[in-house]
């Protein structure tokens, strides 16, 4: 099982746990993980700080110790089992959340989802955090299923140590939870669309399906070897390879369903080299209910 050791828990103030939360206190648990529990105070402006000292400060004393009787409560979920610490700090969230996550070496960030995730620092946290980041939602059922979101090739790529990252924790989600392991791969033709427009004929027409099937049959063939390892613990293994725009294959193979965990792959890095596959699950993040596990591509297997 692949084993998170130190796990950091991010609650917005005043945030109770979800009811999904009782799924990351069992990881936790089976990985007999550090626990870092926080919730972040956005800064006050600084043109409130000039006109208002007094009360802003008042306002924080009293806010501190209501957020941190929160995250003790929270805390309180895992047991004493675990070392499980309490933080409440003030700054901007994303920013703190990410300086915790690196000063106690955290392979896992987890946080409920915001009720507007356009309007939240969720996004922000998926592209830049340096590590795994699981956006929770949903309810306190266990996975029925577990997916991973796939990027396989025909032939050996960088992206391949991104699919195994990504294998090998929806596996290990799987494995705990006892729930369905699936994985899922869109495909198009390359330059199909241009092909067919300059097709004069029939027989052009039928050379290009055949070449497509030819192309669709060797795609399967590889994500088939890939998957093979994974069948000896999960012989049950279902394979969804569809054609199409990867943020409209992933929600129709998923569905509308909050009993999923989606295992995806994101850059791991800001700016415009993180756009591309960070940009894809922000996307997909945006039309399904379910929580989202996102794996950084620069976080070692």
């Amino acid at each position: 099982m692949r084993q998170f050791h130190s796990i950091v828990v991010a609650l917005e103030p005043g945030q109770p746990a979800p009811v999904a939360f009782d799924r990351v206190v069992c990881l936790a648990k089976a990985c007999n993980a550090q626990v870092n529990v926080i919730s972040v105070i956005e800064d006050v402006p600084a043109w409130a700080k000039r006109i208002m000292p007094h009360s802003v400060g008042l306002a924080l004393d009293a806010l501190v110790p209501s957020v941190q009787k929160q995250l003790e409560e929270v805390a309180a979920r895992f047991g004493n089992q675990l070392t499980v610490r309490t933080q409440v700090l003030q700054g901007r969230p994303w920013a703190e959340i990410q300086r915790v996550a690196a000063a106690c070496s955290a392979d896992l960030v987890v946080k409920p989802a915001s009720e507007d995730c356009s309007a939240s620092f969720d996004f922000r946290l998926l592209r830049s955090c340096p590590c795994a980041v699981w956006i929770l939602k949903g309810n306190d059922t266990p996975f029925q299923r577990v997916a991973a979101a796939l990027h396989v090739g025909m032939q050996e790529s960088p992206r391949d140590v991104l699919n195994c990252q990504i294998m090998e924790l929806a596996s290990s989600v799987a494995s705990l939870e006892s729930s369905e392991l699936h994985a899922i791969q869109a495909w198009s033709y390359f330059a199909e669309a241009p092909m067919r427009h300059k097709a004069r004929t029939e027989r052009s027409e039928t050379l290009i399906d055949q070449a497509k099937r030819r192309s669709a049959d060797d795609l399967r063939a590889a994500i088939e070897r890939f998957v093979e390892p994974y069948r000896v613990q999960h012989p049950n293994l279902t394979l969804h390879m569809a054609e199409g725009d990867p943020e409209d294959v992933i929600p129709r193979v998923v569905h509308d369903e909050e009993e999923v965990l989606l295992v995806m792959g994101t850059a791991g890095r800001s700016g415009v080299r993180g756009l591309l596959m960070g940009n894809l699950t922000e996307r997909v993040m945006d039309r399904l209910p379910c929580s989202i596990l996102a794996v950084k591509a620069t976080q070692p297997a």
